[in-house]
């Protein structure tokens, strides 16, 4: 119950590809490690800007410091062929800021699953984009500075296997 993004490959060669890791410490506040006992990682795609991301994984970091951030960015078309690409393998646990014109795409590419985060009922009507998905649940974009939208591919995905899991 969660989103999945991902756009058309013809803007593939737009950006720089980059990842960096995150470690955090500390003991968690509502993050627990893995199933297997491993700490808690995830991969981030996205296609914001390098001081946009500090301020996301600084949020996040803060409320959730025993989960280790990997961040993988580069620009929305990259990224989103990225994304398509993975559409049977993926690789991506978490996107942060890609078009929404791409998730039109991975709707498209029956890529998208519900998902309404508590709190999704703040978030301003003019932000929201009210239409009904091929599953028939309604697809929401919002504008939160500390917002993470957590993928579950309708394929087999690493969150997969905690799916009641929500960071």
């Amino acid at each position: 119950m969660a989103t999945a993004l991902v756009v058309t490959g013809l803007l593939a060669g737009c950006g720089t590809a980059k990842q960096e890791g995150a470690a955090a410490s500390g003991s968690p506040k509502g993050a627990e490690p893995a199933v297997s006992g491993k700490p808690a990682e995830i991969n981030v795609y996205t296609a914001m800007e390098e001081e946009q991301i500090k301020t996301y994984l600084s949020t996040f970091k803060s409320q959730y410091p025993n989960i280790k951030v990997n961040i993988v960015r580069d620009s929305t078309g990259t990224m989103t062929a990225k994304l398509i690409a993975e559409k049977d393998n993926p690789q991506a646990d978490v996107i942060w800021g890609l078009a929404a014109t791409s998730l039109l795409v991975m709707d498209d590419q029956k890529m998208l699953e519900p998902y309404a985060p508590k709190g999704v009922d703040r978030v301003c009507r003019n932000l929201k984009i009210k239409r009904t998905l091929r599953n028939g649940s309604a697809l929401t974009f919002g504008r939160r500075r500390s917002s993470l939208i957590r993928l579950r591919w309708r394929s087999a995905s690493s969150l997969s296997r905690n799916p009641t899991k929500i960071w």
